[in-house]
């Protein structure tokens, strides 16, 4: 199981910390995925070994997130498609599929049937929304962030023994695709929990308040 996730920074000197941390990762994965790309069109199909193809996958599957995450982390909203937030080569170019002869691996929902070597995306529904921005009254706007991302392997045989799975707090909605050999997700704190917090916060405030009158009386 791969585990990461975002949490929108609050501060311009945070952002920046986030963006220099997050574009060395990215960087990582940008040449990992280059390298394994390079071995597989190197080595004729029959030879391509599990080390070949799970590091293509896997590193294509995070330049594929990596692109969905910045975008929300940018625009505070999801790409209208995971391709549209690919944008100059910062994220290598939008990957190909092995097993189809290199066209561009395809997005499909967690009701598609399996496709060897795509990738299925998974997004929360409203309840699951997050408070992304604020209007211009103050108001906070929900909006969907979190998110579930897999990749399928050659064949479901192949993942049979896979432990990708969605990240711990998208359980309760994000579902294991048959054949997916990585997941990841992305997550941020949902309405209902900041909601919560901030009326724990109101109350705890409403009993200080309560409690100075009574030691003023």
């Amino acid at each position: 199981m791969m585990v990461i996730f975002f949490v929108l920074a609050s501060s311009a000197n945070a952002s920046r910390s986030y963006s220099e941390f997050w574009d060395e990762q990215l960087s990582t994965v940008v040449e990992q995925r280059h390298h394994y790309e390079r071995v597989l069109k190197e080595t004729p199909e029959p030879e391509w070994t599990t080390e070949a193809i799970d590091g293509y996958l896997m590193n294509s599957m995070m330049c594929v997130y990596y692109a969905g995450v910045f975008h929300l982390w940018e625009n505070r909203e999801h790409a209208v498609t995971l391709n549209a937030a690919f944008h100059g080569g910062r994220f290598g170019g939008w990957p190909g599929n092995p097993f189809n002869n290199w066209e561009p691996m395809q997005v499909y929902t967690i009701d598609d049937e399996f496709s060897p070597g795509d990738l299925v995306l998974q997004i929360a529904q409203e309840s699951y929304w997050s408070y992304m921005d604020r209007d211009a009254a103050g108001n906070d706007i929900a909006r969907p962030y979190n998110f579930e991302l897999a990749v399928y392997g050659p064949d479901i045989e192949y993942a049979r023994f896979s432990d990708a799975s969605p990240y711990n707090r998208n359980a309760d909605w994000g579902l294991k695709p048959e054949g997916a050999l990585y997941m990841i997700g992305a997550w941020r704190e949902t309405t209902d929990i900041t909601d919560a917090k901030d009326a724990r916060r109101r109350q705890a405030a409403k009993e200080h308040q309560q409690a100075a009158g009574n030691d003023n009386s």
